[in-house]
């Protein structure tokens, strides 16, 4: 696995070419979408001390069900990318009618008028949020890229040693001198 420094330079690298072939009114969300997996809600979000989790400072708790086992859930193309995104959708949610409750239980009878439901759906409906998605999942997908390479090439570089002839007449003389 790479150096998380390497995983964001890789993606500032890819990012240019990517946003060059997206229409331009889908740029900008692609960018927000795109600089927010990078940074915050990386696929290593399932290591409670990984750099975008540290990121996030207190917050990092909010994403305790995700702390399961590295390589997850949010180390899966495109599901991965939507679970996330899903997971804060519910936490909004979820702390907005905790909000309504607390304020309820306070005595506050007149809230405003807002159903985060009819909010989403509308914000679902955008154009926008098909280019944010894509971004978010455009960087995910660099990011397990990079681990996929990074693996393969450890792997590569283990069995080579492990094959190696010095390593296998040394691994010979051993033996010898146990018999």
């Amino acid at each position: 696995m790479a150096l998380y420094k390497t995983h964001e330079l890789f993606n500032l690298v890819l990012f240019f070419p990517s946003a060059a072939l997206l229409p331009e009114e889908g740029r900008l969300p692609f960018t927000a979408g795109y600089f927010l997996s990078t940074f915050v809600l990386s696929p290593d979000l399932d290591l409670p001390f990984s750099v975008p989790s540290k990121r996030l400072g207190v917050f990092r708790y909010l994403f305790i069900p995700f702390w399961v086992r590295h390589r997850g859930v949010t180390h899966v193309p495109l599901i991965g990318s939507l679970v996330k995104l899903g997971y804060l959708v519910f936490l909004f949610v979820f702390l907005y009618f905790v909000l309504v409750g607390a304020l309820r239980l306070a005595g506050v009878e007149r809230l405003p008028s807002f159903d985060p439901f009819e909010a989403l759906k509308k914000l679902a409906e955008r154009p926008e949020s098909f280019y944010f998605v894509l971004g978010v999942a455009v960087a995910d997908a660099y990011h397990l890229l990079l681990d996929f390479i990074s693996s393969a090439f450890r792997s590569l570089r283990r069995r080579r040693r492990a094959s190696s002839p010095e390593r296998s007449r040394s691994s010979r003389a051993a033996r010898r001198r146990r018999a």
